[in-house]
């Protein structure tokens, strides 16, 4: 059994809170992401569970154990840091060693599983060279490889993709989770990017201020976000977020009257919620399907789609079209969009949690 269960983990630094009694249940095989901003506090918990630093209240255990006054070494966890942490001095084939050398295995079984290991990731070629002549791919791989021979219960990922261009990022995101679906650790994946969660996690933990804000699959955080926070965190490019107010079977923004999805209040103020690619243009569409008029500000072509900053009165707007569509429209211009009204969020506007749903 590998389940990782914390249970109200505070931790403070020179007074200032970093953890606020965070609760977590990690199930076993999981893969789990740890979505968030920088000082969110996502990497202090994961050396917590590491055992690199302490908690000052709450509990730890990993595998049914109660690890809190265990030492790292014997949680039978593995860490991939972001900057490698290898061994510059030694070999590829060295630095996948050593953890099994200090703990004294025979060197027959020392050799076996690290030529297991490399197999694997592909690194039996580079048995002989040093860190500083690899690749930075080939540096995960190795530090990844080096948490894998000891077969551990739990593998903990630090933002380990950070150092990376972005087509790498990408090769070496997939080659982690195929490593999962093979191996099934558990593990535990610490990231600030938004693609590597909804890419790779079971589940997604999004954190904030020290603090849970939601947990579940990716289609859960990113259809259903718990508030406006998780909604704008989750998405690219990011939701729209639009101040109005409840009229009825429409909500009044800047003048405008949107749909309103089923089961919304009838009146009130309220954020309405709007993701770019479920907004529409409207071009011949009757006033029955409740078209908004916007004037373009610019444009930003990404090859196959047009993302379009507009302007709706003293708010602004984000649509994401067809190139087709998109190349006709040019800064000035009016134009007339529809919503998909099954693909609204509405948020309250003091507490900023979601008050209805589809």
């Amino acid at each position: 059994m590998s389940q990782v269960i914390c249970r109200d983990i505070s931790k403070s630094y020179a007074h200032v809170g970093v953890l606020n009694r965070v609760n977590l249940e990690v199930h076993e095989g999981e893969f789990l992401v740890m979505l968030g901003p920088s000082g969110c506090g996502k990497s202090t918990l994961l050396r917590i569970i590491a055992g690199l630093e302490r908690q000052d209240g709450g509990s730890i255990r990993i595998g049914g154990r109660p690890v809190d006054d265990m030492h790292p070494r014997e949680r039978d966890v593995a860490m991939v840091f972001q900057n490698y942490a290898l061994y510059p001095l030694m070999s590829v084939y060295e630095n996948l060693a050593f953890s099994l050398k200090i703990r004294k295995l025979p060197a027959a079984n020392i050799d076996r599983r690290v030529r297991e290991v490399a197999g694997i990731l592909g690194l039996e070629q580079h048995f002989n060279h040093r860190p500083a002549q690899l690749s930075g791919g080939q540096r995960q791989r190795v530090a990844m490889g080096r948490a894998m021979v000891r077969n551990p219960r739990v593998f903990l990922f630090d933002e380990p993709l950070s150092n990376l261009d972005a087509r790498l990022r990408s090769k070496v995101r997939g080659e982690i989770k195929s490593l999962h679906l093979a191996l099934s650790t558990t593990t535990i994946y610490v990231t600030h990017d938004q693609i590597e969660a909804l890419t790779m996690g079971d589940r997604i933990m999004v954190m904030k201020n020290g603090g849970i804000e939601q947990i579940g699959t990716p289609d859960e955080v990113y259809l259903s976000p718990a508030n406006r926070y998780v909604a704008t965190f989750i998405g690219s490019p990011e939701i729209n977020i639009l101040a109005g107010v409840v009229d009825g079977d429409g909500c009044v923004i800047d003048g405008r009257k949107f749909p309103l999805p089923a089961g919304a209040p009838t009146a009130g103020k309220a954020l309405y919620g709007v993701r770019p690619h479920d907004l529409m243009l409207a071009a011949g569409a009757g006033e029955e399907s409740m078209p908004v008029a916007a004037t373009v500000e610019f444009t930003e072509p990404t090859g196959g789609a047009v993302i379009v900053h507009a302007a709706l009165g003293e708010q602004k707007i984000v649509l994401q079209i067809s190139h087709d569509d998109g190349r006709a429209l040019a800064p000035g211009d009016t134009f007339r969009f529809t919503v998909n009204p099954r693909k609204i969020h509405l948020f309250d506007p003091h507490t900023e949690r979601r008050i209805t749903a589809e």
